[in-house]
């Protein structure tokens, strides 16, 4: 049985439905997502579906607030409940962790914290 909701960081940019639905872009973005939102009702008897303009992760939704030499990836990142229910998605997550393998291993090649690189992704849709 898998966990749709679980705790979610607090992190430097917290990802919200507004910006889903907007389809915002980011300069430091990570992933690029296009997968809809099914937000389960907290009584799991009924789901609230709606789509999105495409977006952008950010990688400050990545760092969590005032700590340094962590970052994380998939479901957990900082966003709302809302938001959640659209970047979860396993894909979605995926490019995540793999764009913040970049991010970790170019830190440790410069011994900077995270905050101090900065990458390019070409994002495309999935």
């Amino acid at each position: 049985m898998g966990v749709r909701e679980s705790r979610r960081i607090i992190g430097e940019y917290t990802l919200t439905e507004e910006y889903i639905l907007t389809g915002a872009e980011f300069d430091d973005a990570v992933a690029y997502m296009t997968f809809g939102a099914d937000l389960h009702t907290k009584s799991n008897k009924g789901q609230r579906c709606f789509q999105v303009q495409p977006y952008h992760i950010p990688m400050r939704a990545l760092i969590p607030k005032d700590y340094k030499g962590i970052i994380v990836a998939g479901r957990c990142i900082s966003g709302s409940r809302e938001a959640m229910a659209s970047y979860r998605a396993t894909g979605n997550c995926a490019q995540m962790g793999e764009h913040a393998g970049y991010y970790i291993a170019e830190a440790i090649k410069k011994n900077t914290d995270v905050r101090d690189i900065q990458l390019h992704f070409a994002l495309t849709e999935p």
